[in-house]
C-alpha cells in the first residue's frame, strides 16, 4: 500500500517541478490533471469527517519529533489514503504535504494556471456548440383570436428547414417561365409550320337576304366576368317577312304583337331575361314567335283594329336653306366688311392718327348695311296663343303601314 502512494507523490512532485519551468505562453495541462475548473483535493474520493472514524487519530508531536504527524493534514485525507500516510517517515510526510500546498495553490481559484484551463474550456465548449447547434424548440405557430377558434394554433406550421441543397422558390419561377419560354419555341419551330396544309382560300359569306334569315338577335356579353345582363336576348323581326314564310297576315302578327311592333320602322322587338342563361332565354323567345304564327293561322283580327298610340312620334328639325351659305351670300357679306373697313382704311391713310374707338363706334351708326332675311322676319312675328294642329305646326302626319 505505501509503495503506490509514495510512487504518487513523487510523480506529482516531479510533474509541478516541470509545469513551473515551462514558460507561461506554452504551458500544458499535465497529465495527471484532472479536467476541472475549479481546485480539488489530490485525491477523487469524497470527503469524510474525523468523527466518523472508529479509530482514534494519534496526537500530532512537534516538528522536531522524530514521529512527526500532522494530524490537521491528516484529517484532509481520505480514508483510503490514512493508512498510507501512517506508513511514512517524518521526511516523506513532510514532502507529501508539500506537494499538497502546491497542488492546491497552482489549481486555485484566480490562478494563472487556473485561468488558462478556464479559457481552454470555454473555447471547447464554443467550438463544439458551433459544430454541433442544438436544435431549435419547435414553432407552436401563431395564434389567431377569434370567435371560432379562439387559443387555437394556426392550420399551417412552420416552413421547413432550408438545408442548402436547392434554389429558392423565385429561382424555380424563373425555370418555371424558362421551360415555357423553350415550349412555345419549340411549337412554333416544329408544329407550326404543319399547319399550311390546313390552310383554305378565303371566301366571303354571302348571306342568302331577309328570306332565310328574319330573325334578328342581338346578345350581350362582359368579357371577363359574369354580370347579371349577359343573359338578356332580344330578337326583332318584320311581320310582313315573316308573314310571307309562315303564310299568316302580317296585321295579324302586328296585332297580336301589341306594343311590341313599331309603326315607325314596322318591326317587332321582344326580349326575355326570366331565365340563367341565354339558351334558356332565347328559347322561350322562339317559342312565343311559334305561338304568334299559330295563333294568327286561326284568327286574322280583321274586327280588330291596330292600336299605335304607344308611338310617339318626333318632329325632326332641319335645317332652313335660306341659311346655307352660297356664292351670292357670301359676295353680299364681303360686300358689307368691305363698306365698313373702308372709311376706316382712308382715315389712315390721310395721316390723321390712330383710329380712335368712340369715333368707329360713330361711323357704324351710320351705317345701315344689315340685310333682313325673310325667314329671320317670319321668326320676329308673335305665335297665336293656345294649340295649334299638326299641319299649322309644319309637321307631317306618321305613315301608317
Amino acid at each position: 500500500m505505501a509503495a503506490p502512494f509514495k510512487r504518487a507523490c513523487s510523480q506529482a512532485a516531479r510533474g509541478i517541478s516541470q509545469h513551473r519551468s515551462q514558460p507561461t505562453c506554452i504551458r500544458q495541462r499535465p497529465q495527471w490533471v484532472s479536467q476541472c475548473n475549479s481546485a480539488r483535493p489530490f485525491t477523487s474520493t469524497t470527503y469524510r469527517a474525523a468523527a466518523e472514524e472508529k479509530d482514534a487519530a494519534p496526537s500530532e508531536p512537534t516538528t522536531d519529533s522524530p514521529t512527526y504527524f500532522n494530524q490537521a493534514f491528516y484529517d484532509s485525507l481520505e480514508a483510503s489514503d490514512r493508512d498510507g500516510y501512517r506508513t511514512l517517515d517524518a521526511e516523506e510526510r513532510r514532502k507529501l504535504e508539500r506537494v499538497k500546498r502546491d497542488l492546491d495553490a497552482e489549481f486555485a481559484d484566480g490562478s494563472p494556471f487556473s485561468q488558462s484551463i478556464n479559457r481552454q474550456i470555454s473555447t471547447a465548449v464554443h467550438e463544439i456548440d458551433t459544430a454541433f447547434p442544438e436544435d431549435p424548440p419547435p414553432s407552436r405557430g401563431r395564434r389567431i383570436e377569434s370567435f371560432f377558434n379562439m387559443g387555437e394554433p394556426e392550420d399551417i406550421g412552420p416552413d421547413d428547414e432550408f438545408l442548402e441543397d436547392d434554389i429558392s422558390s423565385a429561382g424555380h419561377a424563373e425555370l418555371e417561365q424558362h421551360r415555357d419560354l423553350r415550349e412555345l419555341m419549340r411549337i412554333a419551330v416544329w408544329e407550326m409550320p404543319l399547319l399550311t396544309k390546313l390552310s383554305k382560300q378565303f371566301e366571303p359569306e354571302r348571306h342568302a337576304g331577309k328570306e332565310a334569315d328574319p330573325l334578328r338577335w342581338r346578345y350581350t356579353t362582359y368579357l371577363g366576368e359574369h354580370h347579371p345582363a349577359s343573359r338578356k336576348v332580344v330578337v326583332e323581326f318584320k311581320p310582313a317577312v315573316v308573314g310571307r314564310i309562315a303564310g299568316v297576315s302580317p296585321k295579324a302578327l302586328q296585332k297580336l304583337a301589341g306594343p311590341r311592333f313599331n309603326p315607325l320602322n314596322g318591326t317587332i322587338k321582344m326580349s326575355c331575361e326570366n331565365f340563367e342563361t341565354q339558351a334558356m332565354n332565347k328559347r322561350y323567345l322562339a317559342d312565343t314567335i311559334q305561338k304568334l304564327i299559330a295563333e294568327a293561322k286561326t284568327n286574322d283580327f280583321a274586327d280588330v283594329p291596330l292600336d299605335v298610340r304607344h308611338v310617339k312620334p318626333k318632329p325632326k328639325v332641319h335645317f332652313p336653306k335660306e341659311w346655307r351659305m352660297t356664292a351670292e351670300r357670301r359676295q353680299a357679306l364681303d360686300a358689307r366688311r368691305k363698306g365698313f373697313e373702308t372709311p376706316m382704311l382712308e382715315a389712315a391713310e390721310k395721316n390723321e392718327g390712330p383710329v380712335s374707338g368712340a369715333k368707329a363706334l360713330e361711323i357704324e351708326g351710320q351705317m345701315d348695311l344689315r340685310e333682313e332675311i325673310p325667314i329671320m322676319q317670319e321668326a320676329r312675328q308673335p305665335m297665336p296663343a293656345g294649340k295649334m294642329g299638326k299641319k299649322q305646326m309644319g309637321q307631317k302626319p306618321v305613315q301608317r303601314p
